[in-house]
């Protein structure tokens, strides 16, 4: 009995070795895996020189790069035919932060079309003529101003 208890314990041992042995076999695999993972991958779409550039006369960009954020607007003044002098003034165009972008000597019996540059994506302009002074919209980069002033209904009841 005590040769058959010797076996056994001695094939539990053994076994035990070799469950030691494959523990540290799989760890020691799972723990290169994990290194070789950990490898810094390059930024996508990276093409070209990364050193940094100290000076702006420095950049370089492509021959056909735009610089400009700038776009060509195109103002239609619809002149008044109808006034019996002849009446000539300023035509003042604005953002609608009130910096002025252009001004024209025009006369107001007048058609005219006349362009100008402005910042890219502006929506609306405060166009002035002496007095008058009217919000235009803009579409397309082009916007339309009449002399005539916006009517003003504020002071009438709309209960009579």
């Amino acid at each position: 009995m005590s040769v058959l208890y010797f076996r056994h314990t001695h094939f539990l041992f053994i076994g035990k070795i070799m469950d030691m042995k494959k523990r540290i076999i799989l760890l020691s695999f799972l723990s290169a895996g994990l290194l070789v993972s950990c490898s810094k991958d390059e930024p996508a779409g990276n093409t070209g020189n990364t050193s940094a550039v100290e000076r702006f006369e420095d950049l370089q960009v492509n021959d056909d790069f735009n610089w400009s954020t700038n776009s060509s607007y195109e103002l239609e003044l619809q002149g008044l035919k109808t006034l019996p002098f002849a009446k000539k003034g300023l035509i003042e165009v604005r953002n609608l932060d009130n910096e002025l972008i252009a001004r024209r000597n025009t006369e107001i019996s007048q058609d005219l079309k006349f362009e100008f540059e402005a910042a890219a994506g502006i929506d609306a302009f405060v166009v002035s003529f002496g007095s008058i002074s009217k919000q235009v919209m803009v579409s397309n980069n082009k916007a339309v101003f009449d002399y005539l002033p916006v009517d003003d209904t504020s002071d009438i009841d709309e209960s009579n």
